[in-house]
């Protein structure tokens, strides 16, 4: 439920429209995780203009977790963000559909670890996310049985999606490589057989963590294959990142569980 924002901006003549953004009430953060070929627009729902000149960038979406969330503040509850308009991606019968589905939300006096009010969010199917993002449509989901989910440097994953064959290959740092977190980046590039896509994932901070591939299929109903990714920068962390073909920005959630 953290608010995270990261963009970097590659080109000085966007230095106007940089300044506008900062006149915004939106906040702006750092972040070791961006998503290649991305927008400045950093609409949370609505799908963003493409830029002339792109710029990377990862927004924290409207996405919750079926998880428990520490309430530090009341407008973080839950019950306060979602509604009938969010929908879920979830799986039932061995086919994923996004759409809406029951859930309850379960509510706890006192976290034992930070002494805070808790509320968890309970599907009545097994759930990845729910979410309220328009590029995303409802219905069935064409998706990719999952072979390998975790990839080291060097290796190789490929699929096959539409009729065409994919690769998804990983290169820089170990997870486990401390003397290099948040300097060497880790990195995942999709590729049409030997032609470059876009980068699905470079991410510098892994604390006892590592990028784990949640999901591949066509969320947004473009024919083209959409990914989740578990991407926790630190191990009392848990953070999906959805990249979406048809989206100019990548979404992000988080929530914390330190103790």
């Amino acid at each position: 439920m953290k608010k995270t924002f990261s963009f970097f901006i590659l080109c000085t003549g966007l230095f106007c429209a940089a300044c506008n953004m900062a006149n915004s009430p939106a906040t702006q953060t750092n972040d070791s995780t961006v998503l290649a070929d991305t927008s400045v627009n950093l609409a949370l729902v609505e799908k963003p203009t493409v830029s002339a000149v792109p710029i990377d960038s990862l927004s924290e979406g409207n996405i919750l977790l079926p998880s428990r969330y520490r309430i530090w503040e009341s407008f973080e509850s839950i019950e306060k963000q979602i509604d009938s308009t969010w929908v879920a991606l979830y799986k039932k019968d061995n086919q994923y559909h996004v759409g809406r589905i029951p859930y309850h939300i379960e509510h706890e006096a006192e976290d034992p670890c930070s002494g805070l009010p808790t509320e968890t969010l309970v599907a009545s199917e097994y759930t990845l996310a729910f979410f309220k993002l328009n590029e995303i449509k409802n219905g069935k989901v064409d998706s990719v049985k999952l072979e390998r989910l975790v990839l080291n440097p060097t290796e190789v994953s490929k699929f096959s999606f539409g009729g065409r064959n994919f690769q998804i290959k990983a290169s820089g740092r170990q997870f486990d490589d401390r003397e290099n977190n948040g300097v060497a980046p880790y990195k995942l590039e999709l590729y049409e057989g030997d032609q470059f896509i876009r980068n699905l994932i470079v991410q510098d901070q892994y604390n006892d963590t590592q990028t784990e591939l949640k999901f591949i299929g066509d969320l947004d109903h473009d024919g083209q294959p959409d990914f989740i990714f578990s991407s926790p920068r630190d191990y009392e962390e848990e953070r999906l990142i959805f990249n979406l073909s048809g989206s100019k920005i990548g979404y992000e959630t988080n929530r914390q569980f330190d103790c």
